[in-house]
């Protein structure tokens, strides 16, 4: 298995695509530790098996961060890959966002993604091939209505990921992002329900995708395939942002 020997940290890791990353670098040799404020974590360890185990993180909060750090570094001696997936979706127009909505998207999706890097980063061996893989969106490489938020932080992980790739690449640490589209998760579904025909129109593949489409792409990113690999960006959506 390319991955043996690996130790990843997922972040977001109780559902959706947090989970099927988790999942996907667990059969392929990792140990995974999936790391969420969302105890819905422990039953999904439970389910991958003996590979996976749950810590418990708010990734806003740095003393979180630094707890989850010490947990993996005394129980597994190193860290691997590191997987900023967590994330909150809202769907509004400018006019339509509050203040403290705008705050809380910004200190989950991209104070979170900072936070685990600075966390991760100095605890990551050149020798490990080491790599982190943040989640952005599609809306992080397009403009979109109705998304302003989120966009905004999406944007950011994709900026904050190139940055981080020139900043630690003489660490051997290669930094890659990942561009989800469509795709039906607990967090936005009601959201792609009331749009489907019109998304559905925008993808050139006429579907939307799934959880085990990002995975995939999280996976190539985290393997020795792509150990030449950094600052880059795959856009998992059908064609939407071509």
């Amino acid at each position: 298995m390319e991955l043996n020997g690996k130790v990843a940290i997922v972040t977001g890791a109780a559902q959706g695509i947090g989970v099927e990353i988790a999942a996907l670098l667990a059969r392929r040799g990792a140990t995974v530790v999936l790391a969420d404020i969302d105890e819905r974590a422990v039953a999904a360890a439970s389910r991958i098996g003996p590979k996976a185990v749950f810590v418990r993180l708010d990734v806003t909060s740095e003393s979180s961060w630094i707890d989850l750090t010490k947990q993996v570094m005394e129980r597994f001696r190193r860290i691997n890959i590191l997987v900023n997936n967590a994330g909150i979706f809202s769907g509004s127009t400018i006019v339509e966002t509050g203040a403290e909505a705008f705050e809380r998207m910004f200190r989950v999706n991209q104070l979170g993604v900072l936070l685990g890097m600075k966390s991760v980063a100095p605890l990551m061996k050149a020798d490990d091939n080491p790599a982190i893989v943040n989640i952005s969106s599609c809306v992080g490489m397009r403009g979109t209505t109705a998304q302003t938020a989120y966009a905004a932080t999406k944007w950011a992980v994709r900026g904050m990921t190139k940055c981080a790739a020139l900043e630690f690449a003489q660490q051997g640490i290669r930094v890659n992002s990942v561009h989800p589209g469509p795709i039906p998760t607990g967090i936005n579904e009601d959201f792609l329900k009331e749009r489907l025909e019109f998304l559905l129109s925008r993808i050139p593949l006429r579907r939307l995708g799934e959880p085990k489409d990002v995975a995939e792409a999280v996976a190539y990113f985290a393997s020795e395939g792509a150990k030449y690999v950094t600052g880059a960006e795959i856009s998992v959506d059908g064609g939407f942002a071509a």
